[in-house]
């Protein structure tokens, strides 16, 4: 891939992850969340 097909390519799935982010939490059973560390939190 080229640097201009890389840039799209990650562009749709940043997409993708963001609504994600925003939708799936509402209707999942368990959501974990990272803190600065990276160490998870169970919600």
């Amino acid at each position: 891939m080229n640097k201009d097909e890389l840039i799209r390519f990650i562009s749709h799935y940043e997409r993708l992850t963001r609504h994600a982010l925003r939708t799936v939490p509402a209707t999942a059973d368990v959501v974990y969340q990272l803190n600065d560390n990276k160490v998870f939190k169970l919600n």
